[in-house]
């Protein structure tokens, strides 16, 4: 319920996306996010964390993991 700014700044910080700040929204806001979508927005770096995120088997990953702290 609380890790949605975190997650925010994650999908920012890996070019995937942007999001708009409760306290700052304005028209003018709004318009800069809509303009970077439509303009801007590149949507490699989401292929590139996709196919990253295909090539692993999470499940045997997070075993792994579970395996090696305990």
């Amino acid at each position: 319920a609380f890790d949605q700014l975190d997650n925010a700044h994650r999908v920012h910080r890996l070019g995937m996306g942007t999001w708009l700040d409760r306290r700052r929204q304005s028209g003018e806001e709004i318009a800069k996010v809509l303009r970077w979508l439509t303009a801007d927005f590149s949507p490699e770096p989401v292929r590139s964390v996709g196919e990253r995120c295909r090539s692993v088997d999470g499940i045997e990953r997070a075993a792994e993991i579970l395996e090696d702290r305990w």
